[in-house]
């Protein structure tokens, strides 16, 4: 059996037949009371209770709440208990491996998708802070141009909210055009584990403009969280320690290109007297990350000069030889 410091993950607890009630009844109250705001600001719209406007709200109010009751009752329910099985089956074939529990490790190909969710997270937020921007000016335009004629600080009070969605639709741009520059990195190993003392290998797919010096970065890392209280009650907070860190030079020439995919080789050792992988069900322990990013000290980028930026990180396993 693996040793505990080299578990990735944690069995699942049973919630018990108490548990399972409660849960079922709290998803079930939260979906009906999403359905039935929905429904109640219909009704309420169509005989002429309330404008088009309150209406509207109480259907997307009604909505998340639906959406929320249901995903959450999916993923507890059907997606957890079929994970479960998966990595209890796989942990009974291949139970001196650990790494074989990650889905991404056991196919020898991790996938950063960071500058998608960044592209993605910026979207939706634009979309959020605009939206509700344009919704406040169509039920109030008549106060605010009216407030911002009597007062010039209450004009430039209000010009924050438009300018912020301004630059958050351009920061949403950026990040689409990294995104879209560059796609998703794709890590493949090809040493699968890669041994305490010995070296890990692959190769990093990615489409790049045209061959840069690049660098590796091996890191272990300690991640771990701590309770903060704030103004809305408790919260995690993380944070990440470099334990250990080595950088090695990717010269350019060594970058290899076929059609629009430029592959970029991974050879870095890795020390002897460091802690395996080891991290728990809720993300804490010791992590072993792979940085590839660009190499500003081969070119330092000139004022004004475009420079292409890469960068991507990868989970790795690196383990402790038996």
């Amino acid at each position: 059996m693996p040793s505990p410091i080299e578990t990735t993950h944690s069995v699942e607890q049973p919630r018990g037949v108490l548990g399972s009630v409660v849960v079922h009844l709290i998803l079930g109250f939260v979906t009906l009371m999403g359905i039935a705001a929905s429904l109640g600001g219909i009704a309420a719209f169509h005989r002429g209770e309330t404008e088009l406007a309150g209406a509207i709200i109480c259907v997307v109010v009604g909505g998340v709440f639906t959406a929320f009751g249901i995903g959450l009752y999916y993923l507890l329910f059907f997606v957890e208990p079929a994970r479960a099985a998966r990595s209890a089956r796989i942990s009974a074939m291949h139970p001196d491996a650990p790494w074989m529990l990650r889905p991404d490790w056991a196919a020898r190909k991790v996938t950063d998708r960071s500058s998608l969710a960044v592209a993605i997270f910026l979207w939706v937020w634009s979309a959020g802070w605009c939206g509700a921007c344009t919704f406040i000016w169509s039920v109030n335009s008549d106060k605010i141009i009216a407030a911002a004629r009597e007062s010039w600080g209450e004009a430039a009070l209000g010009l924050i909210f438009p300018i912020g969605g301004l630059i958050g639709v351009l920061c949403a741009i950026g990040a689409t055009r990294t995104w879209w520059r560059h796609g998703t990195s794709t890590l493949r190993i090809d040493t699968l584990p890669g041994y305490l003392g010995d070296e890990f290998s692959g190769s990093v797919s990615v489409r790049l403009p045209y061959a840069i010096a690049l660098e590796a970065e091996i890191a272990c890392e300690r991640r771990t969280y701590h309770w903060a209280q704030g103004s809305k009650g408790r919260r995690k907070e993380w944070s990440t320690e470099t334990l250990w860190s080595a950088t090695h030079k990717i010269p350019a020439d060594r970058l290899m290109r076929f059609k629009d995919v430029t592959t970029i080789p991974i050879d870095v050792p890795l020390p002897g007297d460091k802690l395996p992988f080891a991290l728990d069900e809720e993300g804490v322990g010791i992590q072993w990350t792979l940085y590839v990013r660009t190499d500003y000290e081969v070119k330092p980028p000139r004022p004004g000069e475009p420079h292409p930026r890469y960068e991507a990180r990868f989970l790795v396993p690196v383990f402790a030889r038996r």
